[in-house]
């Protein structure tokens, strides 16, 4: 689709199904490649990251597979890779993360995926984030 649209900016954001994957440095190697491709069809694109929301106490203690610890690890390579490929990282994961270092109950009916109202708290944040 961005070849066939004019754009000077890209948001891009993999959500908490990437941390799951078992391969980290994959993970990162194929996000790259992706940011690359985007400036192969933009170089004047402005690029930003968005680091992995957080999720519920609940799903975090019951799923082995979906941890906050494992998002942390995950937002961490994605910070180097920001800065590696010069695009700007938004801390979403901060933003969103409650004074237990979670994501609040309240903000995910599932655990995972944010409410209505979170959502644009979420647009906010980019409106007052970005240049």
């Amino acid at each position: 689709a961005l070849a066939h649209t004019k754009f000077s900016k890209a948001y891009i954001m993999f959500g908490v199904n990437e941390a799951c994957w078992p391969y980290p440095d994959a993970f990162i190697k194929e996000y790259s490649k992706i940011i690359h491709r985007v400036l192969e069809l933009n170089p004047e694109a402005t690029i930003y990251v968005q680091a992995i929301i957080p999720v519920t106490n609940n799903i975090s203690k019951n799923y082995a597979h979906i941890t906050n610890e494992s998002i942390d690890k995950l937002n961490g390579l994605i910070l180097e890779m920001a800065e590696r490929e010069n695009v700007h990282f938004l801390n979403l994961a901060d933003h969103f993360k409650n004074e237990e270092g979670v994501l609040p109950d309240e903000a995910a009916s599932d655990g995972l995926h944010m409410s209505k109202t979170y959502c644009l708290e979420w647009l906010e944040y980019l409106r007052t984030h970005t240049i």
